[in-house]
């Protein structure tokens, strides 16, 4: 774990406004499961279409391999767009 990045993240979510002590323990919990125990904090979104409507089967609409991979050839920013909404 990187006590660096730990920190960076409370002090991300001090600033937010997050103030509760439960809110804060339940948010830093699932920033460690998320972010592989504070070591990354971009996710991999370089899907194949194929995977991309397995994990996220009608996420905004996608229903069919053909929207996936139409989502998938915009690349990385394009599936961002799609999986949280722009």
């Amino acid at each position: 774990m990187s006590k660096e990045n730990a920190d960076r993240v409370m002090q991300v979510a001090l600033d937010a406004g997050m103030t509760n002590h439960k809110e804060l323990v339940n948010f830093m919990g699932q920033m460690q499961v998320e972010s592989g125990n504070f070591k990354k904090f971009e996710e991999n979104l370089h899907y194949k279409p194929e995977h991309l409507l397995a994990k996220f089967p009608d996420r905004n609409g996608m229903r069919t391999l053909d929207q996936a991979r139409d989502i998938v050839a915009g690349g990385p920013q394009a599936i961002r767009n799609e999986l949280y909404g722009g």
